[in-house]
């Protein structure tokens, strides 16, 4: 799913942008990463293990951090709920206390089985 969400969002970014190259940490197996993104971008593709030695890649990751925080804390506000980070046993303490009305808004879903 990592796969498909980062070949989306650079397919939606290079609609708008047309960049001449992508540079991708790597983060699961190389082909699959590949297959993802040559059907959403034709740029050149790199797939580079610790990829956040690269500055651009650094600061695309900080961006995305800072608003994965945001978003949560803008959730926890919306619902009145105070969400957490991760998968720790007082996320899932958590999640079984959230009123299932809200519940599809702020927990993942869909899991493999």
């Amino acid at each position: 799913m990592l796969a498909f969400l980062h070949s989306k969002t650079i397919g939606d970014l290079y609609k708008k942008h047309k960049f001449q190259g992508v540079v991708i940490d790597k983060f699961a197996n190389e082909t699959m990463i590949k297959k993802f993104i040559s059907n959403q971008c034709d740029a050149p593709t790199m797939i580079v293990t610790n990829a956040e030695k690269d500055t651009i890649v650094a600061a695309a990751s900080i961006i995305a951090r800072y608003l994965f925080v945001k978003n949560l804390n803008d959730l926890s506000q919306k619902y009145n709920v105070t969400l957490l980070k991760g998968a720790s046993n007082k996320v899932k303490e958590l999640r079984n206390s959230i009123s299932p009305e809200i519940l599809p808004f702020v927990v993942k879903m869909h899991f493999k089985p």
